[in-house]
């Protein structure tokens, strides 16, 4: 079989990493011999098992809906923010993932949930976990359209099945029931299943008075939250319109 061929069954079978590798080698005019096979062989899988990951990844992130990436990095630990640098290590690991833990973010507008939210996203999709990353206000636009076209299930499938759930701004609006309703759902379904970010300018505390249209709906919505729950709640000044230092 001769090599023209064999590139147009990589093709054909779809194994882009190992065309991509396989065609570098026939441009370099290294000549191939019978002793060489299985070490070309092995060259080439791991060539296809790379690139195969690196689609997965980069399916990941545009699926995730992310506005912008944050690094964890760049999130500031001192302690006097409430995020420890230990804390936010063991976050960034993914334990909370693994244990199917909660995490509610609260604290003033400005001091930056949305950020961390946001990094904790960027580290879940590196670390392979299918997420989705939502404003509030953008999700219950979502409920309410699936809801006319007649696909609020194949949403609430798609809202229940990813690893990491990231609901930004939550309480920025006023909830109706049909919202209750939708929110309720979702969470009787990744409760214990999958893990789900909320961030809030709101006191976590100061969230039953959120669901006054149906009280009894949201103390079963956060009996669920609180029982597989961790609270961090960030200090200090608003960070937004302040100059960095040059």
């Amino acid at each position: 079989m001769d090599t023209d061929k064999i590139l147009n069954l990589m093709l054909l079978l779809k194994l882009k990493g190992m065309y991509a590798r396989f065609k570098h080698m026939l441009e370099e005019k290294k000549e191939i011999t019978q002793d060489d096979l299985f070490t070309i062989i092995g060259i080439l899988l791991e060539a296809e098992i790379e690139a195969r990951n690196q689609r997965s990844q980069e399916l990941l992130f545009k699926n995730a809906k992310l506005k912008k990436y944050v690094l964890p990095a760049n999130i500031e630990c001192n302690g006097q923010n409430g995020l420890s640098k230990s804390n936010w290590q063991y976050l960034c690991e993914g334990h909370y993932l693994q244990n199917k833990t909660n995490l509610i973010i609260t604290g003033k507008v400005g001091v930056g949930k949305t950020y961390v939210a946001q990094a904790l996203a960027y580290q879940a999709c590196a670390s392979n976990y299918k997420t989705l990353f939502f404003n509030m206000n953008i999700l219950m636009e979502e409920i309410r359209s699936a809801r006319l076209q007649g696909i609020y299930m194949k949403l609430l499938n798609q809202l229940i099945k990813v690893s990491l759930l990231v609901i930004d701004d939550f309480g920025l609006f006023p909830l109706e029931e049909d919202i209750l309703i939708a929110l309720y759902d979702i969470m009787e379904a990744r409760n214990g299943v999958s893990s789900t970010i909320f961030t809030s300018a709101i006191p976590f505390g100061n969230w039953y008075d959120l669901f006054e249209q149906n009280l009894n709906l949201g103390e079963s919505f956060l009996d669920r939250l609180r029982g597989s729950g961790e609270q961090i709640e960030l200090k200090g000044e608003s960070r937004r319109g302040k100059k960095k230092p040059k």
